[in-house]
């Protein structure tokens, strides 16, 4: 019962991008590529009847329009490219507010 992972539907005209069992990822990407103006959509397989956010029981799936697919994908690298510096804080032990 639970020794298969759950696959993406196939919608027509939408390309699943994505393939995750952290809902924050999902809505994170979902976020950014709504922020460069890429439809997109979310579907989840998580099951209620578990409390699990781990392994195939709670499966997101995140969607684009096929136009968009590639375009998705370039940024979706583009952000896994990126390095995040949390420590960006002056002498003085204030935060750097630019």
């Amino acid at each position: 019962m639970f020794d298969h992972e759950p696959s993406p539907h196939e919608v027509e005209n939408w390309e699943c991008i994505l393939s995750t069992n952290k809902s924050f990822e999902a809505e994170m990407l979902k976020n950014y590529l709504m922020d460069h103006e890429i439809p997109c959509h979310i579907l989840s397989k998580k099951d209620s009847s578990y409390v699990v956010d781990f392994s195939s029981l709670s499966m997101v799936f995140v969607y684009v329009p096929v136009d968009f697919a590639e375009q998705a994908k370039a940024l979706m690298a583009d952000l896994d490219s990126q390095v995040v510096d949390f420590e960006d804080e002056h002498e003085d032990g204030q935060e750097d507010l630019d």
